[in-house]
């Protein structure tokens, strides 16, 4: 069985955590998704524009980050739309992929979004406070199922310290790193366990 793994990074762009992400990213040329905030892509196009440059898949967070579950379909929408919005002018693209905040959504909010809704198999909780390095590890490397989604944050500074541990790890586990993207086009990626909405 191929051990596929999506790395996934949310909340971005941040001015500074983003940039040092996919510094190591490109420098062990593993692939991964960037769900950006539209309120964020909009104070950093720099950053957004640094990592589609490096052919990083970039999606779809919301543009303010609202449970969208709390939300009526219209105002599903309007968020959505807003964060596309802010990548198209950002990038000149946008994303067929959301990933709603806190991965919660219903039936409605799928009807009202038309996107591919995705969330993870793999939380590594990096966004809690006083969240170690070392555990964020270890939520990323133990017990792994394949295929993977995993979750992690833009903002955190741990996270940062731990990705190239992370990589070193899935990679001596014979792992094969994929975008969102790549990962909904194999065959695999049927397996039940990956949250993701078609």
């Amino acid at each position: 069985m191929n051990k596929y793994v999506a790395l996934t990074f949310d909340d971005g762009p941040h001015p500074l955590y983003t940039e040092k992400k996919l510094t190591i990213l490109q420098a062990e040329d593993v692939p991964a998704t960037f769900f950006f905030i539209g309120e964020n892509i909009l104070k950093y196009p720099e950053v957004v524009q640094k990592v589609q440059q490096a052919g990083q898949q970039i999606a779809n967070h919301t543009f303010s980050h609202p449970d969208l579950t709390t939300l009526s379909k219209e105002e599903v929408r309007t968020e959505v739309r807003r964060g596309d919005d802010a990548l198209f002018q950002t990038t000149g693209c946008v994303s067929n992929y959301l990933r709603p905040p806190y991965g919660n959504f219903n039936r409605e909010n799928w009807e009202a979004i038309g996107k591919n809704l995705v969330t993870w198999s793999i939380d590594t909780q990096d966004w809690q406070e006083g969240r170690t390095t070392e555990e964020i590890f270890a939520a990323a490397t133990q017990q792994v199922t394949f295929p993977a989604i995993i979750l992690m944050h833009c903002f955190k500074k741990e996270t940062v310290v731990a990705l190239p541990k992370i990589i070193h790890a899935l990679k001596e586990a014979g792992v094969t790193f994929v975008t969102v993207a790549e990962l909904l086009s194999l065959e695999s990626a049927a397996i039940t366990g990956i949250k993701v909405t078609n």
